[in-house]
C-alpha cells in the first residue's frame, strides 16, 4: 500500500534501494509543494531513528501522474524487549479533499471580503454623494436667501443713496439764503437771536456737511456689501466660491 501511494514500485519499497535511487523516485514536498524532503526527514526514516511523528504534511507529485495529492503522516519506532530500535511504522492518510476544500474556503473568504471592501467603498462613496447633493441644495438655498436680503437691502439704500446729494444742494441752498439774509438785515430781532443761540447755529453750519458726508460713506459701504451679496448669490458663474 505505501508503495502504491508513493508511487514506488516493489523493489524500491525497500530502503536500501532508496539510498541508491532515491532522486529518481523523490515525489514527496514539503507544505510549500515546491521544496522536496530529503530522505532523512521522510516520516518513516525519522521514526526508524527514534521520533514519535504526527499528522505531518507531504504533498505528493509523482513523475506519471499529472496531479499531486495530499497525505498526512503519523509514524512511530518499533522497538525489541531490549528497548532497541528494529524498525518504523508509518500510516498515511489522503486529505487531499480536506486541502482543496481549505484552499476553496480561503479563495471564498477573500472573495467575499474584496466582496466587503467594494461594498464598503460604495457605501463611503454614496455617502460622499449624498454630503455634495446636500451641501449644494443647501447653497442653493443660501445663495437664494442671499439674493433676497440683497434685493432688499439694496432698495432702501438706493433710495438714500439717491437723496444724498439733492440734500447736500438744497442745505447749501439755504446756506446762501441766510448768509443773503444776514448781508441785507445784519441787525437781526432778538427773537432771531435767541433761536439761533439755542440751536447753536454756527456749529451746525460747520457739522451739517460733515454729517452728510458720513451718510454718503455708508451709504457707499452698503452698497458695497449689497453688491458682495449679489455676487455670492450668482451661484451659475462658477462651481466654486470662495
Amino acid at each position: 500500500a505505501a508503495a502504491k501511494v508513493l508511487g514506488l514500485g516493489e523493489h524500491h519499497a525497500c530502503l536500501d534501494d532508496w539510498k541508491q535511487e532515491w532522486n529518481q523516485h523523490q515525489g514527496l514536498f514539503l507544505p510549500d509543494m515546491t521544496t522536496l524532503y530529503s530522505r532523512t526527514q521522510t516520516p518513516i526514516i525519522r521514526a526508524m531513528l527514534g521520533e514519535a511523528i504526527d499528522a505531518m504534511e507531504l504533498y505528493v507529485r509523482l513523475p506519471d501522474q499529472p496531479d499531486g495529492f495530499w497525505l498526512s503522516a503519523t509514524a512511530r519506532s518499533l522497538t525489541n524487549d531490549q528497548g532497541e530500535l528494529t524498525g518504523a511504522v508509518a500510516v498515511f492518510h489522503n486529505i487531499t479533499e480536506i486541502k482543496q476544500n481549505e484552499a476553496a474556503l480561503r479563495a471564498s473568504e477573500t472573495q467575499f471580503r474584496e466582496q466587503a471592501e467594494t461594498l464598503q467603498q460604495t457605501l463611503t462613496e454614496l455617502h460622499q454623494t449624498q454630503a455634495q447633493l446636500i451641501q449644494t441644495e443647501k447653497m442653493s438655498s443660501l445663495g437664494q436667501l442671499v439674493a433676497g436680503v440683497a434685493h432688499e437691502i439694496n432698495n432702501p439704500v438706493n433710495f438714500i443713496y439717491g437723496n444724498l446729494n439733492p440734500a447736500q444742494n438744497y442745505i447749501e441752498d439755504l446756506f446762501m439764503l441766510l448768509r443773503l439774509y444776514r448781508q441785507e438785515y445784519p441787525n437781526p430781532s432778538m427773537l432771531i437771536q435767541s433761536a439761533m443761540e439755542e440751536i447753536d447755529f454756527e456749529f451746525v453750519k460747520e457739522d451739517l456737511p460733515r454729517l452728510l458726508r458720513s451718510l454718503q460713506m455708508g451709504a457707499d459701504r452698503i452698497r458695497q456689501i449689497v453688491l458682495s451679496l449679489r455676487n455670492f448669490s450668482r451661484l451659475d458663474e462658477a462651481a466654486m466660491k470662495p
